[in-house]
């Protein structure tokens, strides 16, 4: 995949998925953007659906590709410690799409 926009395509082709939210996130390689900044782009990307939005948690599934999937298994740990009444999402994808050399 080429970008965001591959993935958000397959997923709506592939799935029964009605809509794809694909948050930018600071990225930890940058020298303002410590952690726990990916973790609190996560976090308030999800309040926006689930408060802003009013989309009930049960119809959101969580996915990311390599490092986002490590960022998807940091924000429900986040919800299973406690982490504000978020709501627990139906599912989490993790993937990772390799390289070929």
């Amino acid at each position: 995949m080429k970008d965001g926009a591959d993935a958000a395509a397959m997923v709506l082709k592939e799935t029964g998925a009605s809509h794809v939210f694909m948050p930018q996130y600071r990225l930890s390689c940058n020298a303002d953007c410590q952690f726990p900044a990916a973790l609190q782009d996560a976090v308030t990307a999800y309040y926006y659906l689930t408060k802003v939005m009013q989309i009930s948690s049960s119809r959101i599934i969580l996915s990311g590709d390599s490092a986002g999937g490590n960022l998807v298994l940091s924000l429900l740990r986040y919800m299973a410690d406690g982490g504000g009444e978020l709501g627990t999402p139906r599912a989490a994808w993790l993937w990772y799409v390799g390289c070929s050399f």
